[in-house]
């Protein structure tokens, strides 16, 4: 039993322990599909008409095949977490206020995950309960239950689970493509888009708040990729999932909501006739999101408290995301999104400055002590100075995720340059041997 647990939470994956990128991509596929993804195109497509929302769904997915393109290979290199990581870009202490934010914003999306997947299930099982009423609560618990499985068995369930998820939500996918194909007057029933730039970078951000976090953490499961193929390994994992299938899920999504007439994901399934068998996409996609957002919950809240069990970190994290869904996180779902995108993408600046620049690729051998105070600041700094550009209606990319990324990345690389003299910011030198 604890060799099934052992995940690797503070320590490198050993080299004989790897997986290729096919299967990694799977992982990232089944990120890039259920109730949540559907919410967000419907709900898009509604907000800024179809034109403007599948332009945004094309640069969005783009924005974050770069960053999780770029993060998974540092995870590759160094075979550690991206909580480890992290620990050594912005040291031990330092780290103690950065994993965190991580752990609180998958709460946050278990709970909108476990609200969706309550929602669905309540309304599914309806017929069978012969007009009994259970409260949505008792869904939301049985699901959380159910979805913890998933997370105390770590990559290994996850990866396992991914190859089951993947080939269904594309049988549902195209059976909404041929429903949207069928009907002669879609064009007619697409909404004008409102072509302002406001209405575009609250769009693409919140298509990249969406996936942002995963995104920054798919060194949790890039540090499996195989040494020798690490950029090939992490590119066919990556920009399928994101730069591909991500949009046109959003795309399908959004065209079927417009046919239907329905907001609601498991309404729009239910017009295309799924009835009970919905139960069997969103439960699969319900339980590896979930899964993975208490994975990465495990191993953050493990850089802070060592001495615990990644499995013990995963229960206490999904009491806590059953707890957000049941003081109603859905409700503010669109803002959560916005939030997390300005927030986690100049983590992502600063740990790709730090490793591709600063250390010119040098794998991270040795723990950074103390608190890295200029990656820090670069992060504040780029999250103020964004929200004051777009205060002004200013902006450097036209994406107000992207404004913080370069933000982040410019600052910390010019200011690490200048105190190159400083032992926190010099690369170390390689492994001996």
């Amino acid at each position: 039993m604890s060799d099934l647990l052992e995940d690797y939470a503070t320590t490198p994956v050993p080299d004989g322990i790897h997986t290729s990128g096919y299967r990694l991509a799977l992982i990232n596929m089944s990120l890039a599909v259920g109730l949540p993804v559907m919410l967000a195109g419907i709900a898009l497509v509604d907000a800024v008409g179809f034109g403007l929302a599948l332009a945004m769904f094309a640069l969005g997915g783009l924005v974050i095949a770069a960053i999780g393109w770029g993060a998974a290979t540092v995870g590759a290199f160094n075979r550690l977490s991206s909580y480890m990581i992290i620990s050594r870009v912005f040291g031990a202490q330092g780290a103690k206020l950065i994993n965190p934010l991580f752990a609180m914003s998958m709460w946050g999306w278990f709970g909108v995950n476990l609200t969706l997947f309550a929602d669905a299930m309540s309304d599914v099982t309806e017929p069978l309960r012969d007009g009994a009423q259970w409260p949505l609560e008792a869904f939301m618990v049985g699901g959380a239950v159910f979805m913890a499985g998933a997370a105390i068995f770590g990559f290994k369930a996850l990866n396992a689970l991914s190859v089951a998820v993947v080939p269904v939500w594309a049988l549902v996918m195209v059976v909404l493509a041929v429903g949207v194909a069928d009907d002669p007057g879609l064009v007619e029933q697409l909404p004008p888009s409102s072509w302002t730039l406001e209405a575009a970078d609250a769009g693409i951000s919140a298509v990249v708040g969406m996936l942002v976090v995963g995104a920054v953490l798919l060194p949790d499961f890039s540090r499996y990729a195989r040494p020798r193929r690490a950029y090939a390994d992490c590119a066919i994992a990556v920009v399928p999932a994101f730069a591909l299938v991500l949009p046109l899920v959003l795309t399908v999504a959004a065209l079927a909501g417009v046919v239907s007439g329905e907001a609601n994901p498991l309404d729009v399934l239910q017009h295309f006739g799924f009835g009970a068998f919905a139960a069997v996409p969103i439960l699969l996609s319900a339980t590896i999101v979930n899964g993975i957002n208490l994975y990465g919950c495990s191993l953050s809240l493990n850089s802070v408290f060592p001495a615990a069990r990644e499995w013990q970190l995963a229960l206490v994290s999904g009491v806590a995301g059953t707890l957000a869904a049941i003081f109603g996180i859905i409700s503010h779902f669109i803002e959560f999104l916005e939030v997390l995108s300005l927030v986690f993408t100049p983590i992502a600046g600063v740990y790709l400055v730090d490793f591709y620049l600063m250390r010119r690729r040098t794998p991270y051998f040795e723990d950074r002590t103390g608190t890295n105070w200029l990656a820090l600041a670069a992060v504040a700094l780029a999250i103020a100075g964004t929200a004051a550009l777009h205060a002004l209606d200013w902006t450097l990319s036209g994406v107000k995720p992207c404004d913080a990324l370069l933000l982040s990345a410019v600052i910390y690389g010019f200011a690490a340059r200048m105190l190159a003299g400083d032992p926190q910011t010099q690369p170390r030198p390689a492994e001996p041997g």
